[in-house]
């Protein structure tokens, strides 16, 4: 549900996007519940068929659609296939060993800082723009995200799908969890507007996805103070965490350092499917970050 919220929300389905928040809320409900019988998955079942019957009313229209096209022009099924082909376009930036399922750190500089302003014709990465800036425009921030090319790496059909829901949750988390708030970035010497890099590189056996902010960092104190508020670790427990063990708790189902859950996050749940999605497909998780400077997530994703 969380996925198909972060894809609705993203491709501005708004109805898609309440009908999926609104059954989260069931299921978080249900989790925290204890007993549970039959009917209480009901409302469940209600929203599953408002998903389809919205989901089949789009496709009917989509075949109007087509069917009122002009022979010349490219129809809507050939556009779709056109994206889903190239659904996440691609470029750049980093050579690091990376390992999972653990999660690491690393110290290697990733990624550069090109600006694309004339790339703003770009389907693909004005889609994530879009994304980035509606999610910001609802969290009281500013956001720009660049990137080099989007449309070098030929990614294998298989991959198309989770390079993009992954690129969607670290998109998210960066604006949610990484950037700060203008007046709070202006306080400490940044500019208001803060920065998103979105790069994918291609190394032949592998696709390299990294995710960089120059938000806030990771909060390791903020992190152990909420395992302890959650019940999760003692007080003592906590502060005896290392950072390697901290960051996997990071990635657990139901943590969030977030106060108040609302539609872009604050449940737990984005970490989770990223970690999930990078084990499904055997790849490898990093993560690497300087309080107050930077958050970067690096994904490897094999081709095989």
């Amino acid at each position: 549900m969380h996925s198909l919220k972060g894809e609705a929300s993203a491709l501005k389905l708004h109805s898609f996007t309440k009908i999926a928040s609104d059954a989260e809320d069931k299921l978080h409900a249900l989790q925290n519940q204890g007993q549970l019988s039959g009917n209480d998955f009901l409302p469940l079942a209600v929203h599953l068929d408002d998903l389809l019957s919205l989901s089949n009313t789009i496709a009917t229209l989509g075949e109007r659609i087509n069917r009122s096209a002009p022979a010349t022009a490219p129809t809507a099924n050939g556009l779709d296939d056109n994206i889903a082909q190239n659904s996440m376009s691609k470029t750049v930036a980093t050579d690091s060993q990376i390992s999972n399922p653990s999660i690491s750190s690393m110290n290697t500089d990733i990624g550069q800082d090109i600006d694309l302003d004339n790339d703003a014709t770009d389907d693909h990465l004005s889609f994530y723009k879009a994304f980035a800036k509606d999610i910001a425009a609802r969290q009281g921030k500013q956001v720009e995200l660049k990137s080099n090319t989007l449309m070098q790496a030929d990614i294998p059909a298989h991959l198309v799908k989770p390079i993009k829901e992954i690129s969607i949750q670290l998109l998210r988390n960066a604006v949610v969890h990484g950037i700060e708030a203008p007046s709070v970035r202006h306080s400490i010497g940044k500019t208001a507007v803060g920065t998103i890099d979105l790069e994918l590189k291609d190394n032949g056996s592998d696709f390299m996805l990294m995710v960089q902010d120059d938000g806030q960092g990771i909060d390791y104190d903020s992190i152990r103070a909420k395992l302890s508020s959650d019940g999760r670790f003692s007080t003592e427990e906590a502060s005896q965490l290392s950072q390697s063990e901290l960051l996997k708790q990071l990635f657990s189902s139901g943590f969030s350092t977030k106060e108040h859950a609302d539609e872009d996050g604050g449940r737990g749940v984005g970490l989770d499917i990223i970690k999930a999605k990078v084990k499904d497909y055997d790849g490898k998780l990093n993560v690497n970050s300087e309080f107050g400077q930077m958050t970067r997530f690096v994904i490897t994703l094999p081709k095989a």
